[in-house]
């Protein structure tokens, strides 16, 4: 694990990565760690060098700048074995969520009630909230990494809360890897 001075520095060959946040900028980030007694409340994909596909109100792809600021926080895992191929799997992944009509890509508030009492499988069919994007595109890209990476992905369970994915890919190193954190009490001039 490396300690990362400047995510926006991040080569595109080293992509894609999976980014956990702790910011908790709104009510909804603050909520979600309250509940989940955890450190991570939002995660999001880097598959393009810059920037972070986010699941928040709506769909979209953000520079990464908007999370680089005063006492912000991230960890960044990387898939043992990802290949060029698994690089533009995700990255297609992400332009093909992109370009769904807005309607598709609002935020599953309901989703966030269902976790938040403690019934995750409540949730509004057809719509995400983080974890479950991020879920989603591991899962859309099993079929080109090897047998046992798949096998461990595909477990995966369909609604997990930041924290809840975290920890997963924590309890499997020989898949996932920490690639590196990023810590900042004043935050870096965007």
């Amino acid at each position: 694990m490396q300690v990362i001075q400047d995510p926006r520095r991040i080569p595109q060959s080293d992509l894609p990565l999976f980014v956990f946040s702790d910011s908790a900028t709104d009510l909804v980030s603050f909520l979600i760690t309250w509940k989940t007694k955890g450190n991570w409340n939002h995660v999001m994909v880097a598959g393009t060098s810059g920037k972070f596909a986010v699941q928040s109100i709506g769909y979209t792809e953000q520079h990464m700048d908007v999370y680089l600021k005063k006492g912000s926080r991230l960890a960044f895992y990387s898939l043992v074995n990802a290949t060029p191929a698994v690089a533009l799997a995700v990255q297609n992944y992400v332009s093909t969520r992109l370009a769904k009509p807005w309607w598709t890509k609002m935020y599953d508030w309901i989703g966030i009630f269902g976790q938040a009492i403690g019934f995750p499988k409540i949730h509004t069919q057809g719509l995400e909230y983080c974890s479950v994007d991020v879920t989603n595109c591991l899962k859309s890209i099993t079929q080109l990494l090897p047998a046992y990476d798949a096998g461990c992905i595909v477990m995966i369970p369909d609604e997990l809360n930041p924290q809840q994915l975290h920890d997963y890919m924590v309890l499997n190193p020989t898949v996932f890897k920490n690639y590196g954190e990023y810590e900042s009490d004043e935050g870096i001039t965007v």
